[in-house]
């Protein structure tokens, strides 16, 4: 389950990083940490 969660969070990421661009590294920074 937490590996699901983990991937999904990982692509919700990308999807995001796609869309806003450089902007997206803010919003995984505190997803890493």
């Amino acid at each position: 389950m937490f590996e699901f969660a983990y991937i999904f969070s990982g692509f919700l990421v990308g999807a995001i990083v796609g869309v806003t661009g450089v902007g997206g590294g803010s919003l995984m920074t505190p997803l890493l940490v």
